[in-house]
């Protein structure tokens, strides 16, 4: 009974929110999660603090229903309205331009992830995470902008549907969101000029990601182990969410 009060209680308090298509087109207390990888090259810290100073262009209460619509950076969605459309705006805020991926494994939700909820009627921005509880930025909650609630990721009740991610994937140098024989491609070439002293190509998160073996340096290690892990996704689709360092550490 209590799952049903649940979800009823959150088709009553939250407006259908809209997503468009597949075409392109700040809080005072500081908000963190436990460091990962990924703070190599975005750290948590940064990104919680870009979301707190959006608080005072958003403040709490303010008005924001589905008339509000947002045209988004990300890729896989052109636009969004309501809690879609705030949600992309904290995610711009944070990472530019940088492509998105789906994913359902909520148990790598990061901050600064879009989280989509209910069963899909309701996204959300992360703002922190600490075990199984997110607390989160939303618009369009009662028709106006929320900061802090609190969500448990494993209480069936809360519809988690799936993740929305900006963090570039190890591995993926060409930043399609895909990995395979380009990245490898990319990295041979980037190790060939490393060696005879030209310049460098890649910038730090390109950087970050040529170096799948994490030993500091880009060589032609890298580029083969892009290609094995590249041959393996393409005969495991199941594993498509595996991190490239994950795999090569089994």
């Amino acid at each position: 009974m209590k799952k049903i009060l649940s979800v009823a209680l959150s088709l009553i308090t939250f407006s259908c929110c809209f997503l468009g298509g597949n075409a392109v087109q700040k809080n005072s207390e500081v908000f963190s999660e436990d460091i990962s990888l990924y703070d190599e090259y975005i750290p948590t810290q940064t990104v919680s603090e870009n979301l707190i100073s959006m608080k005072a262009k958003y403040p709490e209460g303010m008005k924001w229903t589905n008339e509000n619509v947002y045209a988004w950076n990300g890729g896989i969605y052109s636009r969004g309205g309501g809690c879609v459309s705030f949600a992309f705006i904290l995610s711009d805020s944070i990472f530019g331009d940088l492509p998105a991926s789906k994913h359902t494994d909520f148990s790598q939700i990061k901050v600064g992830d879009i989280v989509r909820l209910y069963n899909d009627i309701h996204s959300v921005v992360v703002l922190k995470k600490e075990g199984n509880i997110i607390t989160v930025a939303e618009g369009n909650y009662n028709s106006s902008i929320h900061w802090g609630r609190e969500i448990d990721i494993s209480d069936s009740s809360n519809g988690f549907t799936y993740v929305l991610t900006r963090y570039p994937k190890c591995g993926d140098t060409s930043g399609n969101n895909d990995i395979d024989a380009e990245d490898a491609s990319l990295v041979l070439a980037e190790y060939s000029a490393l060696s005879t002293s030209s310049p460098s190509t890649f910038d730090d998160i390109k950087t970050w990601a040529a170096d799948v073996d994490g030993n500091g340096k880009i060589d032609s290690n890298d580029a083969s182990a892009i290609l094995a892990f590249y041959a393996y996704l393409s005969t495991n689709n199941d594993t498509f969410q595996i991190d490239i360092r994950e795999w090569i550490n089994k």
